[in-house]
């Protein structure tokens, strides 16, 4: 794993490559790797899992894939935090944080 074969002809495993920064391969006998998904990157070539991928921290997010640096991240903007992999961000509170909220004050 963390490695791909684009072609078909090759039947060495020493002909592999490793997947570029930005991608991953967990599977064998692959010709292409896999990007890392929204939200996260990947600096080093070779990534072999998902796991690889590294989150952005919080308070910052991006909304594209295959990116490869921890400034491809784009920091919130106040009083919003990131909710998930495929949105930018959103508010802090919920309703229901702010029903809570209501009852604590």
């Amino acid at each position: 794993s963390g490695t791909y074969q684009p072609s078909t002809s090759q039947s060495s495993v020493s002909a592999c490559l490793e997947c570029p920064s930005g991608q991953y391969n967990d599977q064998t006998s692959r010709e292409a790797c896999t990007p890392c998904s929204f939200g996260r990157y990947l600096g080093t070539q070779g990534g072999a899992s998902e796991d690889d991928c590294i989150l952005c921290i919080d308070g910052k997010y991006h909304v594209k894939t295959s990116q490869t640096s921890d400034a491809a991240c784009e920091t919130c903007l106040a009083g919003t935090k990131y909710h998930n992999t495929y949105s930018p961000c959103v508010s802090f509170f919920t309703s229901d944080d702010c029903f809570i909220l209501r009852f604590i004050n």
